[in-house]
């Protein structure tokens, strides 16, 4: 085979530039993904039975459906799940050889030929049909940098505004939203429906009749009568969209005629769809959509695809939403194809290198050199035939076949030294043979020679002699001569350069022996006169000249070459040698490389073990030293390793929490975090709330623990996720805060206690100072008068700090009701200036307010707003320079209304501003005394602003003021919550 493409050297070219198109061809076709497709394809069928227990569940919905699914192609097995939550899923697993596309086209065809055989109510929810995916793509995240949107707007905006498009996108499969869209909820009261004798279903039923989209005709349509000039269109009601008036749907009326509604059974607000889900990137609201990418798409070009799309829907994004991509695996692959590329030039060059060592002709290295590329990029051919992707485990066999390549070239170069070795030897042989071939056709050579010699002595001794034993010679000398002569014949074909000069001397040498049988001949027949005579004539000597000559130059020729071949041999040699040397050096070369390699690996995992080491010494260390509790919880929820002060915290040894459940050391809880019993947390609740607790690393959340003998303790825990060679999971700090339950216990006591016992007897003496100060009990002297003044004004002061610890007392014990009225913050904040107007006269200070219009009504209490706006005004004024001015903004944005308080003041000092919102809080308790203040203002404006659902912030700068921020949720968002004359407002 070989042998056809050598004496073809253009069509083997041919075949190489196909194969190398074909392969780039492949290249630029083959898809791209991080793993290669080995997971046998599933779908997944998704049905919802509201209402009904597992086993309804079981036998109305999942039974029906298994039993509509036979006939399918490549169905290998198939799995299903009913819940008490009145959900079914049924996983239909293929074999490998099933198309996903075609899979889930044949199990929606079966599904519609059983969705008639279902409940009327899973008809009407909707039954999905979805294709398994093997892993995300990409995550993209939506984050609200400023806090303006919560978590639910920002996935609502997501899922209602991008993710269509997304999912649109060339090579997107399908896209999983982390998050929750807005929805209708209604929370049904048992004991109301009992009392009102209804059910779940007929709530059901009565939203499903009224909340529609009715059709109500024309009014006037064709045909028309006579005299018809115009014809309108009747639009009714389109379905219902607020809480209110899903609250007044009509569920029944009674004997007495009035009507249930919705209202009277139940609550309805606008919340998150579900709640299973919670996002947030760096402790900030966020929205999460992951990308499913697409059978057989590329993952490179749909990931840019995706990112392009995002860039041109940005300048459409509401304020503030930022996005990023936490979660990606296309630079993995782009990672994993360039290594394989700059791989493939190098082994590209160790293997030319290499050729041109062995084979010293530029020429002929370039044949095996080219056929590196030809055979790399063929194999993407071969991908592309067997339907395989680029993907990391292909990419690395590449790499591995090249690694292969390039560890076979150091086994060629020991092999090469191994034949050049060989060849030097089978070079020596073959000189030290042609030596000895020579020798012998110059021995024949002058065997000949000097048997012509022998037999013409002879004869000439006989005829001078005339002795018959002079003759004995001539005879044995022709037998000889005749003998050499047919040795020389038989070297002839070895040594075809010769055959004449053979040919001649065999002639020559006949000619002679004639000669000296004619002499002998003469001898006896006519004496030793006429063979002198026969001498004369030379002939003889002519003869052996002749064959002196064609001796001479056959054995010199023989010497000339024999010389030559001994000096070409020696050349050889000389370049094995140094060849063997290149070899030798290149395989040292790899050795050595090889070592250093190995030693430095040795090394670094040495160094790593070491470094290993000393970290679990530290942390072992630490762990037992460590006062807290410290656990850590593999992904089933079962403890790992807990630390000494969790078995002196809990009473468990630590071989009895190894592999428990993390659920024995929690008592069970509401969603509110109150306790409810003794008994252990729900394993899957706990895992789910820990979970939770972990997505805010930098908050600690409140638990109730359970000892070993069942008693409680509360504790403040700190979850961070860890990821471990074995899967990831949770590692859970737990601090007893029993004792500082205890002083806060005793602190409130104490607060209230005092702030009753003195808020009394303070008012008495406040008022009484006020009407001696007023002249009720006659004029008084000046200096009583002043020192009257002094003592009413510090009443007052006491009075007001009394007050402000009995409003955070009750607001922190949710003691204290607040109104849900419509309120207009820039009537507010106009109200807030005149009432703070004289004390910023006081000061020397100037109030305005900048309206920036719109609607900027909050659902509020008015006395606690004013309220919060009094206390930023009054610390604006007492840290305002004389002559400053404090500038109040009310402006809407977005969902939110934003009071903005803003002075030109010293700004807050850096190590206070954690603590601002603190409780009796002061930056400088010298400058606040000469001021004013009891530190309790802007822990009541947190709490005030917290109740009312809103955020208050702050910005400052040293030296050139502070501004806070209020933000509250705007009326028209909580339409739902608000009276039914709330969101009625003049327009004109």
């Amino acid at each position: 085979m070989s042998r056809f493409f050598i004496e073809r050297p253009v069509f083997a070219w041919v075949i190489a530039l196909l194969i190398m198109l074909g392969g780039v061809l492949a290249l630029r076709m083959l898809p791209i993904a991080q793993y290669p497709q080995i997971a046998p394809t599933s779908v997944t069928v998704t049905a919802s039975y509201p209402g009904a227990d597992a086993q309804t569940v079981e036998n109305s919905v999942t039974k029906v459906i298994e039993q509509g699914m036979t006939g399918i192609d490549n169905l290998d097995y198939m799995s299903a799940t009913s819940t008490s939550t009145g959900q079914a899923t049924i996983t239909l697993t293929f074999t490998n050889a099933a198309d996903p596309d075609i899979a889930q086209m044949q199990v929606q065809n079966k599904l519609q030929l059983v969705t008639s055989q279902l409940p009327s109510v899973v008809q009407t929810n909707g039954i999905s049909v979805d294709k398994a995916s093997d892993g995300f793509l990409m995550v993209i995240g939506f984050v609200s940098s400023d806090g303006r949107m919560s978590s639910t707007d920002v996935s609502d905006y997501v899922d209602s505004t991008l993710n269509d498009t997304l999912r649109r996108i060339e090579g997107v499969g399908s896209t999983t939203l982390f998050g929750s869209s807005y929805a209708m909820r209604i929370w049904l009261d048992p004991e109301k429906l009992s009392k009102y004798q209804l059910m779940p279903g007929d709530v059901s039923s009565a939203i499903e009749a009224q909340n529609t989209q009715v059709s109500a005709g024309q009014l006037g349509a064709l045909p028309a009568r006579p005299g018809q000039q115009l014809n309108a269109t009747v639009t009714a009601r389109s379905r219902l969209q607020t809480p209110e008036q899903f609250r007044n749907i009509i569920l029944k009326s009674t004997t007495d005629g009035s009507l249930v509604r919705i209202n009277d059974v139940g609550t309805v607000e606008l919340g998150a769809e579900s709640y299973t889900t919670a996002s947030r990137y760096n402790g900030k609201a966020a929205a999460g959509l992951a990308i499913n990418l697409g059978t057989g798409a590329n993952a490179i070009d749909t990931a840019e695809k995706v990112k392009a799309a995002i860039e041109r829907m940005k300048p459409t994004f509401p304020e503030g939403v930022e996005v990023v991509y936490p979660y990606d695996t296309t630079p993995f692959v782009v990672l994993s194809i360039e290594e394989v590329v700059r791989t493939l030039f190098e082994a590209i060059v160790l293997v030319f290198v290499v050729m041109f060592v062995f084979l010293q002709n530029i020429r002929a290295t370039l044949i095996p050199s080219l056929a590196v590329p030809v055979v790399l990029l063929g194999t993407f051919g071969v991908l592309a035939l067997f339907g395989y992707s680029i993907n990391t485990l292909t990419m690395f066999a590449m790499v591995l076949a090249i690694g292969l390549l390039s560890a076979g070239l150091a086994v060629t170069i020991v092999l090469a030294v191994g034949f050049a070795s060989f060849r030097e030897f089978a070079a020596s042989n073959r000189l030290r043979e042609e030596l000895i071939y020579s020798f012998m056709i110059r021995e024949q050579l002058q065997a000949v020679f000097e048997d012509l010699l022998g037999a013409e002595s002879g004869t000439l001794g006989y005829v001078v002699t005339g002795r018959e034993d002079f003759l004995e010679p001539l005879a044995e000398a022709r037998r000889s001569v005749l003998r050499d002569i047919s040795e020389l014949k038989r070297f002839a074909w070895a040594r075809p350069e010769h055959a004449d000069g053979f040919a001649e001397l065999a002639r020559l040498a006949e000619q002679e022996l004639r000669l000296l049988e004619e002499l002998s001949g003469h001898r006896d027949t006519a004496g030793a006169l006429s063979a002198s005579s026969v001498l004369d004539t030379r002939r003889g000597k002519l003869l052996m000249d002749e064959i002196r000559r064609v001796v001479t130059a056959i054995s010199e020729a023989e010497i000339t070459a024999s010389d030559q071949r001994t000096h070409e041999v020696r050349a050889a040699g000389q370049r094995t040698k140094q060849t063997l040397l290149l070899l030798l050096s290149a395989v040292i070369a790899v050795v050595v490389g090889a070592t250093l390699v190995m030693v430095a690996h040795l090394i670094g995992r040495r160094r790593a073990e070491l470094e290993l080491a000393d970290t679990l010494t530290r942390h072992r260390a630490i762990l037992a030293s460590a006062r807290d509790a410290i656990i850590t919880v593999d992904e089933t929820g079962r403890i790992t390793t807990a630390n000494p002060a969790a078995t002196r915290m809990f009473g468990w040894s630590a071989q009895e929490l190894d592999g428990a459940p993390v659920a024995i050391l929690f008592a069970q809880q509401d969603a509110d975090g109150t306790r409810t019993d003794e008994a252990p947390e729900d394993a899957a609740a706990l895992l789910a709330r820990l979970s939770a607790s972990a997505a805010d690393s930098e908050a600690a959340t409140e638990f109730t623990a359970r000892r070993k003998d069942g008693s409680t303790l509360p504790v403040d825990v700190a979850i961070g996720r860890m990821r471990a060679s074995d899967g990831s999971g949770l590692v859970a700090i737990l601090h007893d805060i029993s004792e500082r339950k205890r002083a806060e216990t005793l602190k409130n006591d104490f607060v209230s206690t005092v702030s009753h016992e003195l808020r009394t007897p303070l008012t008495s003496i406040a008022g009484s100072l006020g009407l001696l100060d007023g002249g009720a009990a006659g004029a008084l002297p000046a200096p009583a008068k002043r020192l009257v003044g002094i003592a009413h004004q510090n009443s007052r002061r006491l009075v007001r700090l009394v007050n402000d610890i009995l409003d955070i007392q009750k607001m922190q014990s949710a003691a204290m009701d607040f109104a849900r009225e419509p309120v207009a913050m820039d009537e507010i904040a106009a109200l807030a200036i005149d009432q703070n107007a004289g004390f910023a006269a006081e000061h020397g200070v100037h109030l305005a307010l900048e309206a920036c219009g719109g609607d900027v009504r909050v659902a509020g209490d008015q006395d606690r707003l004013i309220q919060v706006l009094t206390n930023l005004i009054s610390n604006a004024v007492k840290f305002s320079p004389p002559e400053g001015t404090v500038r109040l903004r009310v402006e809407r944005l977005g969902a939110k209304v934003r009071i903005s308080v803003e002075d030109r003041g010293s700004g807050i000092p850096e190590a206070f501003r954690p603590s601002i919102f603190t409780r009796f809080a002061q930056a400088d308790t010298s400058d606040t005394r000469q001021r004013g203040g009891t530190g309790l203002g802007l822990a009541i404006v947190k709490e005030i602003v917290t109740r009312h659902q809103g955020d208050v912030s702050f910005e400052t700068e040293d030296g050139r003021g502070t501004t806070f921020h209020v933000d509250l949720p705007a009326a028209d968002t909580l339409a739902g919550d608000l009276p039914p004359h709330a969101l009625h407002r003049d327009t004109h």
